[in-house]
């Protein structure tokens, strides 16, 4: 078994606990996929989602990666990519992390 699977299960793990907590709460988390669909409801199999689809990503192309010579170097600039890409600083251009996780069409939290 490899050392990649325990890690994407306890990363799935965390955010249902973090869910859950959140949930318990009152929060209301709630998520836009596109801007012109409605607003919905985050559940549990949401956020298991979210975290295991990218995780297993990320093991298939790192175990492809680890085959060549410049594997790690390589997987890590994609990595940091799809980071900030994920933080939306290649279409907003702006360096106000919070607002620029804010404007996007994700409300979280919301009343």
């Amino acid at each position: 078994m490899s050392k990649r699977l325990p890690i994407i299960v306890a990363g799935a793990v965390a955010t249902l606990v973090l869910f859950f907590i959140a949930t318990g709460f009152g929060a209301d988390l709630q998520v836009r996929i596109g801007q012109d669909e409605p607003i919905e409801d985050m559940v549990w199999s949401d956020v298991v989602l979210i975290t295991v689809v990218p995780g297993v990503l990320a093991w298939g192309l790192a175990a492809l990666l680890d085959r060549g010579r410049n594997g790690r170097i390589i997987w890590t600039l994609v990595a940091l990519i799809v980071l900030v890409a994920s933080f939306g600083l290649f279409a907003q251009l702006d360096l106000d992390t919070a607002g620029i996780i804010w404007q996007g069409d994700c409300t979280c939290c919301s009343d």
